[in-house]
């Protein structure tokens, strides 16, 4: 199946709608299996702020935050479909007219408008999909059980002396989402933890060139063809040191070390070395180390969420920063990519709403900071639909090699119950 990907018309097809459709994460950022709305717009200053069912992916300990632990309910939460799509400012109308308008729907066609009209920096789309379902019972463990897919595409040009030269690459994971999570009886300190075993496949297709293949058609050209499979480890932890203003520190490991891998490239740094994290196992391109690997992630932030009275409803305002990804180097090993620069480690946001301070529902406002830019968004939800949107700016390469910054927008939905 994967060796025929961009084989024919209808799979050129197909590789446009995922150009069309994708999410945060580029060459000198790290990968996410999911990326949330929610947590776009804040800046992605997570770690405190975590309490619905996407923090299985950030910080499991919110999952306690959900729900009233002496409640009776056994079913609390259920998300269907809930998907979203991310591209760059100014690249889904070009994309778009060539699949829905444009009578040539091939390959060559769709890169050649995305080379017309977007300039040299590469472009990353991504679609992801969480369905989920939250469970627990009167003084009981809260539990998550959810599938989750994300497939990512970068489209880059190889060189400004031929703008026909492209290096596409598409990266899928899916799996599953397995989280628990409990109180105190205090219920100031929450901690949890999350499983997703998964399934990722890597493929790349290495100068491909509009000039020498105008009608491009068969497996020519797919250079890399990677399959793996692995299980992602989450812990957090969440301390409320007062009901005054919500005062909270949080603290979580994602992809818990399982292993380490020799000679993998650390984008940061710029260096071959060896990194621990989430082992992965599988048929990947001899000599290939980046997917056998998903490096660990410590992360640590704070947050207030200061509460005004307007008639009768209450104001909350969350404020919250972090750092992340944090390592740490030992015996010979990184845990986790060290000399991630400061703009992207350090993150801060907040979330404008009314309601319960720790139950969001209704209409809410974000801002943030990432990458030493600005992020905003805002959701609304209406009945049992959820609406939401996102804006922030990633990292990005342009063809020759230097670095930058383009802004990316996200967009989704969900029925909740």
């Amino acid at each position: 199946m994967w060796k025929n990907h961009f084989s024919n018309k209808k799979n050129a097809v197909i590789v446009g709608v995922s150009v069309l459709l994708a999410t945060p994460a580029a060459a000198q950022e790290l990968p996410r299996d999911w990326t949330s709305l929610r947590y776009a717009g804040m800046g992605f200053a997570t770690v405190t702020t975590s309490n619905d069912s996407e923090s299985v992916f950030s910080n499991p300990a919110g999952l306690a935050r959900m729900r009233n632990p002496r409640s009776r309910r056994k079913v609390h939460e259920v998300h269907f479909p809930r998907v979203s799509i991310s591209a760059p400012e100014g690249q889904l109308q070009p994309v778009g007219n060539t699949l829905f308008t444009a009578a040539d729907k091939t390959l060559p066609t769709i890169l050649q408008n995305i080379s017309s009209e977007t300039g040299n920096h590469e472009t990353l789309v991504q679609t992801n999909a969480f369905p989920s379902i939250v469970m627990g019972g009167k003084s009981k463990p809260t539990f998550l059980f959810g599938t989750y897919g994300s497939s990512q595409v970068i489209v880059k040009r190889e060189t400004t002396d031929d703008p026909g030269f492209f290096d596409i690459t598409r990266d899928t994971t899916v799996g599953l989402a397995l989280g628990i999570a409990n109180v105190s009886r205090a219920g100031t300190i929450a901690y949890g933890l999350s499983v997703r075993p998964n399934a990722r496949y890597y493929e790349r297709l290495m100068d491909y060139s509009l000039s020498e293949n105008p009608n491009y058609s068969g497996t020519q050209g797919i250079t890399q063809l990677d399959r793996t499979i692995g299980v992602g480890l989450d812990a957090g932890l969440l301390f409320t040191a007062a009901d005054f203003w919500l005062p909270t520190f949080g603290l979580a490991i994602r992809n818990a070390p399982t292993g380490c891998v020799d000679n993998v490239f650390n984008p940061y740094s710029k260096q071959t070395t060896r990194v621990c994290g989430s082992r992965r196992q599988g048929a990947t391109q001899e000599g290939e180390t980046r997917t056998l690997l998903d490096a660990a992630e410590l992360v640590a932030g704070l947050s207030i969420t200061p509460r005004f009275r307007m008639g009768r409803d209450r104001l909350n305002i969350r404020l919250s920063g972090e750092a992340s990804p944090l390592a740490f180097t030992t015996g010979g090993a990184e845990y986790g990519f060290t000399e991630v620069p400061l703009e992207q480690v350090i993150k801060a946001g907040l979330e404008v709403f009314f309601g319960h301070p720790l139950i969001f529902s209704g209409v809410a406002a974000r801002g943030g900071i990432f990458n030493s830019e600005l992020t905003w968004g805002a959701s609304i939800e209406l009945s049992f639909l959820a609406i939401e949107y996102a804006s922030y700016v990633r990292q990005t390469t342009f063809a020759d090699e230097t670095t930058g910054k383009v802004r990316q927008h996200m967009a989704g939905f969900s029925t909740r119950w």
